[in-house]
């Protein structure tokens, strides 16, 4: 994939280079990987592999050394194992819980930016964004009639003026190589050399070969939407959470999480209801019909099946109102709050 903005001379790589610490990636939108194995699994797994581990190196041990020896060997390399092991666990959940909460953060500066009206409240968040970094200065909106009156934002990054166009697309839109190419055609009529093009998309191929192939002539930065919320988070801007809207951002979306299982068992106690309630009227009905050809431990036995059948279903009725009324109470504190 190409890069997601053109390196420039003169100045303004070095902007980047003060900026960029690590390499965004499309798949800073999409939420982390979690480790899908059930409870269960996980503690199977837990175990076997330490009692794989301890029987393999008793195994090789007691090939040279005595009984006690072996045991004492094959415990020691055990026990560093899950030393080892567990370190290495709880890095990979500490890893996910901070990629998690990244990717919380990033989603919903996203969703507050794409809230935001295109052409004005757009443009002031990026104005304010490009004045807090390292460089810019007098970054403000286009006035009308001025010769810069087709830019969004004009102003000056380490005193050489330069023009910025803020293009507001959906997530799923890629600028394509026609805006570039007006873009840099305004640029050559205000007589500018620099511009910025920031989007909330991506860039096409054709627009990243287009802005390579006039680098001679003009030197055009591409900001994808991962780099745009790179520039709002290290503006400090109060769009982009804080530590503590953060954490609030991660209680919000566990208990989304949470509200979602909870329906999905209330549906599921209420099919297994009345699987039970139809089983059972079925099996009395059927005892009922076919008692005078049936013998009585058949009967008996039928009428059991019926009452298990409806003992069930009662545990069903009473878990699936209890997970309805779980449901309805954090509604009701929901909306309170």
């Amino acid at each position: 994939m190409a890069k997601n903005y053109i390196r420039v001379k003169d100045g303004v790589v070095d902007f980047f280079k003060s900026l960029v610490s690590k390499d965004f990636r499309d798949n800073d939108f999409i939420p982390p990987k979690e480790d899908e194995r059930s409870p269960l699994a996980k503690k199977i797994d837990y175990i076997a592999i330490r009692v794989l581990v301890f029987f393999v190196l008793a195994f090789f041990m007691s090939l040279k050394l005595s009984l006690a020896w072996t045991l004492i060997f094959a415990a020691k390399g055990t026990f560093l194992l899950h030393f080892v092991l567990r370190r290495t666990e709880i890095a990979r959940e500490r890893r996910y819980s901070e990629d998690m909460r990244n990717y919380s953060v990033r989603t919903y500066t996203y969703e507050q930016i794409m809230k935001m009206e295109p052409t004005t409240e757009f443009n002031i968040l990026m104005a304010q964004v490009l004045n807090r970094l390292n460089g810019f200065t007098e970054i403000q909106p286009c006035p009308d009639g001025s010769l810069y009156y087709k830019f969004d934002l004009v102003g000056k990054f380490k005193d050489y003026p330069i023009a910025v166009r803020c293009n507001r697309y959906k997530k799923e839109n890629e600028v394509g190589k026609e805006e570039l190419s007006r873009f840099a055609s305004d640029l050559k009529k205000a007589g500018l050399k620099k511009g910025i093009f920031l989007t909330t998309s991506n860039f096409s191929e054709w627009a990243i070969d287009y802005v390579n192939s006039i680098r001679d002539e003009l030197r055009i930065v591409l900001v994808d939407k991962v780099k745009l919320l790179e520039w709002v988070r290290l503006s400090g801007h109060s769009i982009y959470p804080d530590a503590q809207k953060a954490e609030e951002l991660e209680a919000e979306k566990r208990e989304r999480e949470r509200m979602v299982s909870l329906q999905k068992r209330e549906k599921q106690n209420k099919r297994l209801m009345q699987a039970f309630f139809l089983v059972s009227v079925y099996l009395t009905v059927l005892s009922l019909l076919m008692k005078h050809w049936l013998q009585d431990w058949m009967l008996y036995l039928y009428f059991i099946a019926a009452v298990v059948n409806m003992l069930l279903g009662l545990l069903c009725y009473g878990i699936f109102k209890h997970t309805r009324s779980i449901i309805r109470e954090s509604y009701m504190l929901e909306h309170l709050d």
